[in-house]
């Protein structure tokens, strides 16, 4: 469930993001992207911490809230928590699909739209049955992107929410520990895993062929 919503936030935001790009200029582009890189690049680990240090107990972000607005943010929103997961998810998948979805909007063919609006099409009828249509390829494949990456990520779930957590990742990793050594266990987990993501990224190889422009 964590890793179904965290697909569906990060290919809608994202979404929004690469049809951002559409109306930037090449430079001001490649700075955001490369800022939407970054929690790409950094371990689960430091994307944990981070959020922990801004949003937790003692977080900056909680600090200045109770200070100044007499919040305690903990008492709305615990980082440590499955929002809090959905969160520290967020941080780099709007990446992954924002990035995987700019090549599908830059490519789409403005002349469409405009065709569209000047026959009576209203913005929605626009989006809905000229624009979806198209993008829908990329937008399936982002979504699977994104949903692959979080079913199979393990790192940021065990910083935020230790071995406790009710993940399936984070108990193949308590079955083959010390803790608790069950590896023909560990191994029909991560088979479960395997069952989930293989299918999944056969579409996606191809539905990469359908995507308008390619992906970049």
């Amino acid at each position: 469930m964590i890793s179904l919503e965290s697909a569906v936030l990060s290919t809608l935001f994202g979404s929004l993001l690469a049809y951002a790009f559409t109306f930037l200029s090449p430079t001001v582009r490649d700075i955001i992207r490369s800022v939407l890189l970054l929690p790409i690049i950094y371990p689960g680990l430091v994307i944990a911490f981070s959020l922990v240090i801004l949003f937790g107990s003692s977080g900056v972000v909680t600090s200045m809230l109770l200070k100044y607005f007499g919040v305690y943010l903990p008492g709305i929103f615990d980082v440590r928590s499955y929002n809090g997961l959905i969160l520290a998810y967020q941080s780099f998948l709007v990446g992954f699909t924002s990035i995987t979805l700019s090549g599908v909007f830059l490519s789409l063919d403005r002349s469409i739209i405009e065709a569209s609006r000047s026959l009576g099409a209203d913005v929605f009828q626009t989006i809905f049955r000229v624009v979806l249509p198209i993008v829908a390829p990329g937008l399936i494949a982002a979504f699977i992107q994104a949903f692959i990456i979080a079913i199979s990520g393990y790192g940021t779930a065990l910083a935020l929410v230790g071995g406790g957590g009710n993940l399936i990742t984070l108990r193949i990793i308590m079955l083959i520990s010390d803790v608790e050594y069950q590896p023909h266990l560990a191994s029909a987990l991560a088979m479960n895993i395997a069952i989930i993501t293989i299918p999944l990224a056969l579409v996606y190889n191809r539905l990469l062929k359908k995507v308008v422009g390619g992906v970049v």
